[in-house]
């Protein structure tokens, strides 16, 4: 109900509203947390879900119907879990992120899946500032813009 009051409110302002799913929980690079089963009464950051990305996925799904509702969904659980299988499937060790938030490569893939679901952009190849962020004078003008309005948010 509140992803579908947001959207609503999104369009009765005159604006378009685009939703996109939620990216995939990777327990496996969940550093020291504890994975909870079913059946306990609270969960949290440091004691998840076990299974919470079933969770995700589910809802991820149930987002992609609302396709009367939202003038525009964007699918990121696929393409990232897709990617972190590949990785893994190559290195059973690999690191995703911090088991919520994806690494580098994880927003790059966000990145690449809303260009081209929202500009029909495809791109060819990963830019070197993925890689290395702190060589491009476009993320350090970013990361400054990004740090005074947090700042000033707070």
């Amino acid at each position: 109900q509140g992803v579908q009051e947001v959207i609503r409110r999104v369009r009765q302002a005159g604006a378009l509203a685009i939703v996109m799913t939620p990216p995939p929980f990777d327990p496996k690079s969940l550093q020291g947390a504890n994975l909870l089963p079913a059946g306990h009464e609270k969960y949290s950051y440091m004691t998840p879900y076990a299974e919470y990305n079933g969770v995700l996925r589910r809802y991820a799904y149930w987002m992609l119907t609302l396709t009367a509702e939202a003038d525009g969904i964007i699918n990121i659980h696929d393409p990232l879990t897709t990617y972190i299988e590949s990785r893994r499937s190559a290195d059973p060790a690999y690191i995703s992120g911090d088991g919520i938030h994806p690494n580098k490569q994880g927003h790059w893939i966000i990145a690449k899946t809303l260009l081209a679901g929202l500009f029909n952009i495809t791109l060819e190849r990963e830019p070197s500032y993925v890689e290395h962020p702190e060589q491009s004078e476009l993320y350090r003008l970013a990361w400054e813009r990004h740090l005074l309005l947090s700042a000033a948010w707070k």
